[in-house]
């Protein structure tokens, strides 16, 4: 599946796998981490994915902008143009649609996986829109937190201003 951007009309692939019976429960995103994709996820042998939807959970997995089968920078732009609050407009437009799919029949937004770079977009995610988010876990992120520098916490403060 697909999902349009409003943001420079870019679209964000989402790899889907639903639950194979048993009790719905809360829905999963998953956010890879920089330079990998949603394939991450769903490895031949080793699919988080498979588990997952096999112990009764529908699970999304979306290749970030630039990454997978999601839009890619027109050139002459190139990956140093994608900016991490673009990526993070992108992960919020997936976290809707996962809380507003018609398969969710929990009607509760999903439960946030990320890893590396995945997992501090989901932190910034939770922040601005705790709306959008049941839970997070963090994979490979600094076991003492984000440490951002004084300017960028002042970015941070006016992105949760403005998700309010």
């Amino acid at each position: 599946m697909t999902i349009e951007r409003t943001i420079g009309g870019v679209s964000i692939h989402v790899s889907e796998k639903v639950r194979s019976g048993g009790t719905k429960k809360v829905p999963i995103l998953l956010v890879h981490s920089l330079w990998n994709n949603s394939q991450s996820w769903d490895s031949p042998g080793r699919s988080v994915m498979n588990y997952l939807a096999t112990n009764g959970y529908d699970v999304y997995a979306l290749d970030m902008r630039g990454m997978g089968k999601s839009d890619r920078p027109v050139p002459p732009a190139d990956y140093n143009s994608i900016h991490l609050l673009d990526r993070v407009k992108d992960l919020e437009a997936v976290a809707s649609y996962v809380k507003n799919d018609t398969k969710n029949t929990t009607h509760r937004p999903p439960v946030v996986l990320g890893y590396s770079q995945g997992g501090a977009l989901t932190g910034v995610l939770a922040a601005s829109r705790p709306d959008l988010v049941s839970g997070v876990g963090l994979f490979s992120v600094p076991a003492n937190g984000f440490n951002l520098p004084l300017k960028y916490q002042i970015l941070a403060g006016e992105l949760v201003e403005e998700g309010e």
